[in-house]
């Protein structure tokens, strides 16, 4: 019993470092995967930042296709490590985020009381650990928890959809700027995960 329950623990921590990797290299190489990959950036990370800028060259259903699986995973791969923390869990979220512990045990609680639906409205990697904090059952997590993620894409694709005339120059200028753009991004994003690192290293030490 508990052999498994350690073995589920490290294959949701492994596939959570797994897609932070992912992301990160996704959003530091996303001025050239907008414009010659788009689909691997959804891939590696459907924010909805991302949603927004490949509404301008990327059809829908490729984009719904990838982006939901994409989303799902780091949602369950959450939901799986709340539900093993438990409460434990809640306090680690609420060190990271001290000015919202209240709201996250609130909505914690509001998740236990209400069930899974809060996922279509609320489609948070944070809501999915919090949904296996409260406990809520696999059952009504999973199908809420796709439509929830169905609905962000959606969203996210159509909203970018509205906002063509923005992107369309943008992804223009970032094609005839593409290796200047892409390493600006790289060195931004590294710079920021090494500033992280260091303020966490400082609050630990």
């Amino acid at each position: 019993m508990f052999e498994r329950e350690d073995r589920l623990r490290d294959v949701c921590l492994a596939i959570t470092a797994l897609l932070t990797v992912a992301g990160t290299v996704g959003t530091g190489f996303s001025p050239y995967l907008l414009v010659e990959m788009p689909l691997v950036l959804i891939a590696l990370s459907a924010d909805m930042r991302h949603l927004v800028l490949v509404a301008a060259n990327t059809d829908f259903g490729p984009v719904l296709a990838l982006g939901v699986p994409r989303r799902a995973l780091g949602l369950a791969t959450m939901y799986g490590l709340g539900l093993h923390y438990g409460p434990t869990m809640l306090g680690m979220l609420e060190e990271k985020a001290p000015r919202l512990g209240g709201v996250l045990a609130w909505c914690e609680r509001l998740l236990a009381r209400r069930g899974a639906l809060i996922l279509v409205v609320a489609p948070a990697y944070t809501f999915g650990a919090l949904a296996g904090i409260a406990r809520v059952r696999p059952r009504w997590f999973f199908p809420a928890m796709f439509a929830g993620q169905t609905l962000y894409i959606a969203v996210g694709y159509f909203f970018g959809e509205q906002l063509r005339a923005f992107t369309v120059p943008l992804l223009g200028f970032l094609k005839e700027h593409l290796v200047p753009s892409t390493v600006a991004c790289v060195v931004l994003v590294a710079a920021i995960q090494v500033a992280s690192r260091l303020r966490t290293a400082k609050n630990e030490g």
